[in-house]
């Protein structure tokens, strides 16, 4: 005779499938990094800015004085400045695509807060997140221009000892400078249609005005304004006066002379 089947019961008294439970391992204390140039992970109980972090010493980058020394003049907490820029007190980088920020120590020792300094021009898409780098925006707009595809992008910056960008990012640069250039398309499109529309209006009110002096006659000088032929005799006498007077009046020049 066969053993009775057993089956297993839950809590609640109901039967149970003899299935073992599928346990999705998830990851603690761990975020993806956003970064145009790699897509590593990143341990958050690790600052950005770890001591010792020497990536910032290799490569080229792309640098603007102006906004990097104006983001020096004073430390984000203490407000003492200038922050001094040396060998020791850059900590760290954050690299976004050919832009990024530097993290650099303040020079007051009772203070040592870390200011996150950027090196080139931001501007902002949307009002959430943070900025984007201009220059960013300006590679997009030549791979629409003239570079090509990523691979090709690619090959420039190796060329440049400049970071390769990944190809994702570059499509999401390239998206971006589009959304801007079709804009300035249509602005500048909208521009041209109204200077040739007031261009046209304004030839044809030259030849309308034209074509009416030559119907209306000879203008009274001085005036600017002519007789039509169905004039009442009241404006035929005023007319008659200011001729009279104008005549009266070149007499009276002539004779002084």
């Amino acid at each position: 005779m066969a053993a009775p089947f057993e089956k297993t019961r839950d809590k609640k008294g109901r039967f149970a499938a003899n299935k073992k439970k599928r346990v999705v391992s998830v990851p603690r204390y761990v975020r993806n990094e956003h970064s145009y140039t790699s897509a590593n992970i990143s341990r958050t109980d690790q600052p950005e800015h770890a001591e010792g972090d020497d990536n910032w010493k290799e490569g080229r980058r792309i640098v603007e004085f102006g906004v990097l020394l104006s983001n020096l003049r004073h430390c984000e907490a203490c407000r003492l400045g200038p922050v001094a820029l040396t060998y020791d007190s850059v900590v760290g980088e954050l690299q976004k695509g050919l832009g990024g920020y530097l993290y650099v120590k303040c020079s007051n020792n009772d203070c040592n807060h870390v200011n996150r300094v950027p090196y080139g021009s931001t501007h902002r898409v949307k009002k959430l997140g943070m900025p984007c780098f201009a220059v960013n925006t300006k590679l997009g707009t030549a791979m629409i221009d003239s570079l090509g595809g990523p691979d090709r992008v690619n090959n420039v910056l190796a060329a440049l000892n400049l970071k390769p960008i990944s190809q994702k990012n570059l499509k999401m640069i390239e998206r971006r400078a589009g959304n801007f250039v079709e804009s300035i398309a249509k602005s500048s499109m909208s521009k041209a249609a109204k200077d040739s529309f007031e261009l046209e209006m304004e030839d044809v009110g030259n030849e309308e005005s034209k074509k009416a002096q030559e119907e209306m006659g000879e203008e009274i000088d001085g005036l600017g304004v002519s007789l039509f032929h169905d004039a009442s005799p009241s404006v035929k006498d005023d007319r008659r006066k200011i001729e009279d007077m104008s005549k009266d009046n070149h007499q009276c020049v002539a004779q002084r002379a």
